[in-house]
């Protein structure tokens, strides 16, 4: 695990905060649904996710320094719908494994019944964190994610059950 790794839930005053880390992996154009530009959505988001009774966003720094984000949408009763990002040059550090095991505690102590996500085929090291953490393949969506060059990417439908059936 990364050194002075901290995981925290997002804050009222972290808009800009989080429109600079989505903005830096959406950048990429590579692992996760946005494109540059990307819209200011920062304080939308904190207005979102800051006090909502049944979602959370949580945020990962190293030494303080916004490095990645994770959320957590109820989106039907008992599921969350998980996204997540990680800034370049902090990949492979174990972040994102301390992120799934804060929202794996989120969603235990809310007695939520599994989470959903989807994932490009191409984002290997996501789909082996996802893995890891027992998630397994629903579904193979051939070009259904639209990118503005005209091309469709397909996606990856994966879930994790969070208690016994």
């Amino acid at each position: 695990m990364a050194p002075g790794l901290t995981i925290r839930p997002l804050a009222d005053g972290d808009a800009d905060v989080w429109q600079r880390l989505f903005a830096s992996v959406a950048e990429e154009a590579l692992w996760i649904g946005a494109e540059p530009p990307v819209p200011d959505r920062g304080r939308e988001i904190v207005d979102a996710f800051v006090d909502h009774p049944t979602d959370v966003m949580l945020l990962a720094l190293v030494d303080g320094e916004p490095v990645g984000w994770i959320s957590a949408e109820v989106e039907e009763p008992g599921v969350a719908e998980l996204g997540m990002g990680i800034v370049d040059g902090y990949r492979g550090q174990g972040i994102g494994s301390a992120l799934m095991h804060a929202v794996t505690e989120w969603a235990t102590a809310r007695q939520l019944d599994r989470f959903v996500l989807r994932v490009f085929p191409h984002n290997e090291r996501a789909l082996a964190l996802y893995r890891k953490f027992g998630f397994v393949e629903l579904e193979h969506k051939v070009g259904v994610w639209p990118r503005r060059n005209g091309e469709f990417w397909d996606l990856i439908f994966m879930e994790r059950p969070l208690r016994p059936i």
